[in-house]
């Protein structure tokens, strides 16, 4: 609505000097909250919504000033007008009636689309059966844990399954598969978090390999009852394992050449009776028997007949 360049100039610099203050804002906030909560809050490892509203609380001044400097060009062009009787002031009203009409259409085209992302999330195939079978391990009927590790959307396929062996350890076996990544339905997205800290706090975090695959190790704390727990995850994305997500993020470029535009998150974790040792053994040991097992069922889901 602001018809003079000056005016143009001002306003988008006035946006960027706050759109800066609130940044240093959202990172001032975040390391004192990390600081005397001693890095517990979920704010550290989820910050995304907090800082959409530092954005929307920053955005309130910069609509009264945009509305200040429209109301100076105003009174400018009511001053133009007296002096040579030409009426300046349509102009402003006709992008005000554009930019509505602009608005009201993206938000009829957005909300059905909305609409059928969230059928089209609802409608995905939510178990599948492994090829080969897990060795070494028998399936248990019914899953350890009915909460998740992890909070994963948009996938085509999940499945979630608990396992024990002869020597009656047990474990909890999550794997989320994106046959075809696409927007909103990635591997690695906002939306996505490997572990759900939410539920869970971590108390600490390592990459370590295992048969030549790197895994993160995380131990865990439910902050429902205070229970502590193991986890192994690995991303693999178009046919390469990673450990960190940006890397994953990276290796979907190789779609480009082998044809895979696939991702998948492996995870298994236990709960640890005092220390996380003997859990952390008895996860390695399901991962070295069956890794490639899972890898090969992973390979036969998504690479086309």
């Amino acid at each position: 609505n602001l018809n003079t360049w000056n005016k143009r100039v001002l306003f988008v610099s006035i946006a960027i000097l706050f759109s800066l203050a609130a940044n240093w804002v959202r990172v001032f906030l975040l390391i004192v909250i990390g600081y005397y909560t001693d890095m517990s809050s979920s704010l550290i490892e989820d910050h995304e919504f907090f800082g959409w509203v530092i954005f929307a609380i920053t955005l309130v001044p910069l609509f009264f000033i945009g509305i200040w400097l429209e109301a100076t060009e105003r009174e400018k062009n009511a001053l133009s007008k007296d002096c040579d009787g030409v009426d300046n002031s349509a102009k402003p009203i006709q992008n005000r009636l554009l930019l509505s009409s602009v608005m009201i259409s993206l938000v009829c085209i957005a909300i059905p689309g909305s609409f059928l992302l969230a059928k089209d999330n609802l409608a995905v195939d939510s178990s599948y059966t492994l090829t080969p079978d897990i060795v070494n391990w028998k399936k248990l009927a019914i899953n350890l844990e009915n909460r998740s590790l992890s909070n994963m959307s948009g996938y085509s396929h999940m499945l979630k399954h608990s396992y024990y062996n002869d020597a009656h350890d047990t474990l909890m076996f999550n794997l989320t598969v994106y046959s075809d990544q696409s927007p909103g339905k990635e591997l690695v997205q906002d939306t996505n978090k490997p572990i759900d800290t939410g539920t869970w706090k971590i108390k600490s975090k390592t990459v370590v390999e295992i048969v030549d695959i790197p895994f993160v190790q995380v131990e865990l704390i439910s902050k429902r009852n205070g229970h502590s727990y193991v986890v192994l995850y690995s991303y693999y994305s178009a046919g390469y394992f990673s450990a960190n997500k940006v890397r994953a993020k990276l290796s979907g470029l190789a779609g480009a050449l082998n044809g895979r535009y696939d991702g998948s998150l492996i995870l298994v974790g236990g709960r640890c009776e005092g220390a996380c040792g003997q859990s952390t053994v008895t996860l390695v040991s399901f991962l070295k028997d069956n890794i490639q097992a899972i890898k090969l069922s992973i390979d036969s889901l998504v690479i086309p007949k």
